[in-house]
């Protein structure tokens, strides 16, 4: 009877080391990694649609330092609940250690939280069998 190994044919290691900040971490991409990634992205796409869909006579009524105060406001809560989603990630306190490494920038932290996502979509798509990449080249061959 003929044996398939789907272990070595899908590649489907669910672990990855990553570095940030200069700190190693381990990682395993499964659904509750997918999760934590999902909510700091809906909790942060809640906060720019509040921002954006507020109506624009209310807006105007706003003066310039209420304005400002209001996008600072959205931006610091944003900033918290990116905190929130790599103290679980990573463990507690390393939110803020990643911001301050980065110089405190909001957007180096969520560039991280993207890139997450990213290893955590590209990791666990399922490479071609070998027939495929078989073909492949030989089609490559053809018409080159």
């Amino acid at each position: 009877m003929p044996s398939i190994n789907l272990d070595e044919r899908l590649n489907l290691d669910t672990k990855v080391d990553v570095t940030v900040a200069e700190k190693k971490y381990s990682l395993v991409l499964n659904d509750e990694l997918s999760v934590k990634i999902s909510d700091v992205q809906l909790e942060l796409s809640k906060r720019i649609e509040d921002l954006t869909d507020m109506p624009e006579e209310k807006f105007k009524e706003m003066s310039l330092e209420e304005r400002k105060k209001l996008v600072v406001d959205t931006m610091h809560d944003g900033r918290e609940d990116i905190f929130k989603a790599m103290d679980r990630i990573f463990g507690t306190g390393e939110g803020k250690r990643i911001y301050d490494y980065y110089n405190q920038s909001t957007r180096a932290i969520s560039k991280i939280i993207a890139a997450i996502d990213d290893v955590l979509n590209d990791k666990l798509k399922t490479n071609k069998n070998r027939k495929e990449r078989r073909a492949e080249k030989y089609t490559k061959k053809r018409r080159g």
